[in-house]
């Protein structure tokens, strides 16, 4: 299993109710590749809540294969 370290959080759980995605930089990166970030970070400011909780996204940049490892 990889290092986790090496692979910081592109957008961080605000919330204790989170849920982590590990995706690759196509899709996790900047610009037009970051869609998911952008979509994270958009779901994050929503403030959504499950059975009254505040619920968030972490996202995590990894490189392509390694998230089928982790």
């Amino acid at each position: 299993m990889p290092d986790i370290s090496k692979y910081p959080a592109k957008v961080e759980n605000p919330t204790e109710n989170f849920i982590e995605i590990f995706a690759t930089p196509h899709t996790a990166g900047k610009n037009k590749d970051g869609w998911l970030v952008d979509t994270a970070k958009d779901f994050n400011n929503a403030n959504i809540k499950v059975n009254g909780k505040t619920v968030s996204v972490k996202i995590r940049g990894i490189e392509s294969g390694m998230e089928w490892i982790i």
